[in-house]
């Protein structure tokens, strides 16, 4: 959840914002120059959203006792009777 935090906080107040600005511009039916800027806007909104949801989180390993070989492979303490 936390890597994918700051992606929803910048991508959905762009996304609404530019939403908007093209509604009034098409509202309007003026200022057609900067429809092409809010349209940009749009889309990097909705870019970080979509980067957002397909961010996964990173798991850690659970450290677990054992011997690291000099292959980098770790095996369980064995106990030999």
């Amino acid at each position: 959840m936390i890597r994918k935090f700051p992606y929803f906080v910048l991508g959905i107040p762009i996304t609404l914002i530019a939403a908007y600005g093209i509604f009034v511009i098409l509202a309007n039916r003026n200022q057609l120059s900067q429809l092409i800027v809010f349209i940009g806007l749009f889309a990097l909104g909705m870019g970080l959203n979509i980067w957002g949801m397909k961010s996964k989180e990173v798991k850690r390993p659970e450290f677990q006792a054992g011997i690291i070989n000099l292959n980098g492979e770790k095996k369980l303490h064995e106990l030999e009777y």
